[in-house]
């Protein structure tokens, strides 16, 4: 029992390690292995960024589950050689004021939780999900000049601003036997480092121009959010 607890202990030692954290934020310090055991791979988030203590937690979670490293490896080209697409569908999003964790849930399933902090937006998607983008990405996405008030008095009322897309990707939908390949635990890892789940129909998706990332958008999302350029 203690040998086989080792030898746990060491891949997961060893996943940490290697990966680097190479996902956490710029500037972002990473706590020693050490430190890490000693808290039982618990972080105090008081002390670090709520966005790097999940992404700490959630990968040490996630052993086996394939890295963003390695999809993007092996997607990369196939979907930049494919059909790119568009964002079409106005967007509503508000700025974030403090630090926090959200789920982002579709279809009554948790897709991924991501960290957020003072300064990202919280983008309201088509399907009624929420996720996380910080500024810098969601400038890249969306023109923040086009900001105004949501025809929707809840939403208005809750600070949240309609804006027009502007952002591309590259994307292909995998059936039941592409999924069953390549992610047959049915999740991957986050660009943001915690896992993201994928089901037959989904679409897997890189941004253009850059091709730096790999992300599931599913279904019905895609459907009302993307067209063909």
């Amino acid at each position: 029992m203690i040998a086989r607890a080792r030898k746990q202990e060491s891949r997961v030692k060893d996943h940490f390690e290697l990966r680097g954290l190479s996902a956490v934020a710029a500037g972002a310090h990473r706590p020693s292995w050490h430190a890490l055991r000693a808290k039982r791979l618990r972080i105090d988030c008081t002390r670090d960024s709520p966005r790097y203590g999940h992404l700490v937690t959630c990968m040490l979670r996630s052993v086996g589950v394939p890295s963003q490293e390695t999809v993007l490896a092996k997607w990369r080209d196939k979907l930049t050689s494919g059909t790119k697409y568009e964002k079409f569908a106005l967007m509503h999003a508000i700025e974030c004021k403090e630090s926090g964790t959200l789920e982002t849930i579709l279809n009554g399933k948790v897709e991924t939780t991501n960290g957020y902090t003072e300064g990202d937006l919280i983008v309201l998607g088509t399907e009624g999900e929420r996720f996380v983008l910080s500024a810098e990405k969601f400038q890249e996405r969306y023109d923040v000049a086009s900001a105004q008030a949501p025809a929707d008095a809840a939403l208005a009322s809750q600070g949240y601003k309609a804006y027009t897309p502007t952002g591309q990707a590259w994307a292909q939908q995998l059936d039941e036997r592409a999924i069953a390949a390549n992610f047959p635990e049915g999740k991957f890892m986050a660009p943001w480092g915690s896992e993201m789940i994928i089901e037959p129909g989904d679409w897997l998706a890189t941004t253009a121009p850059l091709a730096n990332d790999i992300y599931r958008i599913e279904r019905n999302a895609f459907r009302n959010t993307y067209k063909p350029m």
